[in-house]
């Protein structure tokens, strides 16, 4: 990304490095897909059609995501490795691009753990 500063009459291009992260796997991820692969179960035993096995995978997904007791879901341990392994890359990349000086997350605890564990 190329900014541009305004300096009076001149113009100055400054270079900007953006990473975008997105948060490692949260307990609310591993109940989301035990929650779809147990329907899928059930549908299939009950001799339900493909369209109707989406259909109920579907819906129980969404009633996981719902829940307002995983709305701020930790991360699991295995979205903390996640993040772990994702400074290392970042720290790879900071050899030619600077480091960050700007950290922008949202407040939900599964964002800042992620945040907090790579920068």
């Amino acid at each position: 990304m190329i900014a541009q500063e305004s300096l009076g009459s001149s113009h100055e291009e400054k270079i900007c490095t953006l990473y975008l992260i997105r948060h490692g796997e949260a307990i609310h991820n591993i109940k989301e897909k035990k929650i779809r692969h147990k329907v899928t179960l059930e549908a299939i035993a009950e001799g339900c059609d493909a369209a109707e096995v989406k259909q109920r995978a579907e819906e129980a997904r969404k009633d996981v995501l719902n829940c307002q007791t995983l709305f701020d879901a930790a991360l699991s341990p295995s979205g903390e490795k996640e993040a772990l392994n994702c400074r290392e890359s970042i720290e790879s990349l900071e050899r030619e691009f600077s480091r960050p000086t700007q950290i922008l997350v949202s407040p939900l605890q599964r964002t800042l753990q992620t945040a907090n564990l790579i920068f």
